[in-house]
């Protein structure tokens, strides 16, 4: 049965709300410890765990960065790069990757796993993308990056957990504030803060100039929706149309 239509019969079984219910699923990763919670009356607001994977949070589309601007307000203004999703999980010493379709792939990414253990960390949940640069510092292909996996790199925009600590509904300006803190620079995206549209404009340009699909506008008072598309983010590349 479609796991959608599972989930809401076991909601109105438990008679709990299905927003709540739906939450709970997504973040303990398996649909039957949800249920489980819900059935017994047990606890269902959870955060983020690491080494459990979730379902990344996605953007909706807008023409253009100073429309996006205009819908979310004040925005971190984020370059949108064409390579892998990942999610880094690091606990202890063990740190796993998944991809935005909860394959994991931590054996196909060294570059990675071993940067994110060697942050000054006990337990972290990173989301971000993996990219193959040449020589010059621009993007290859995807094509590029996913047949070379081994040789990519993480640029990381988000922090979902650190240290005993689900970050999940902090507000995004918190969210990178810890980012900027925890990361060297070289593995963070490039990012603007910003509410004024020519200014978007411009730094969206610049992504596309130096090869990138384009930005992501995320506004800054946004919380960490895994497994939604959310209207709070608002992805803008240009497209190319065969017409």
């Amino acid at each position: 049965a479609n796991d959608g239509v599972v989930a809401d019969a076991i909601a109105a079984a438990a008679g709990v709300p299905g927003a709540a219910f739906r939450r709970a699923w997504m973040l303990l990763g398996d649909l039957g410890a949800a249920a489980e919670r819900a059935l017994t009356g047990g606890d269902l607001d959870v955060g983020l765990t690491p080494l459990v994977a979730v379902q990344p949070m996605l953007a909706a589309t807008s023409a253009s960065a100073a429309d996006a601007v205009a819908l979310t307000g004040p925005a971190s203004v984020e370059w949108k790069l064409d390579g892998m999703r990942v999610q880094a999980h690091k606990s202890g010493d063990q740190v796993r990757l998944w991809s935005r379709g909860m394959n994991e792939i931590t054996a196909a990414l060294p570059n990675v796993v071993a940067a994110v253990a060697a942050l000054p960390v006990h337990d972290v949940v990173l989301d971000g993308e993996s990219l193959a640069l040449d020589d010059a510092g621009r993007p290859r292909r995807f094509q590029d990056t996913m047949s070379g996996l081994g040789t990519t790199d993480a640029f990381f925009f988000d922090v979902l957990h650190l240290d005993g600590r689900s970050s999940i509904d902090d507000p995004l300006s918190v969210r990178k504030a810890v980012l900027h803190d925890l990361l060297p620079p070289r593995l963070v995206l490039p990012s603007i803060e910003t509410d004024d549209g020519p200014t978007a404009e411009s730094f969206a340009a610049a992504a596309v100039d130096a090869g990138h699909e384009g930005v992501v506008v995320k506004a800054l008072d946004s919380v960490y929706q895994a497994g939604r598309r959310g209207a709070t983010w608002r992805k803008v590349k240009p497209v190319h149309t065969v017409d």
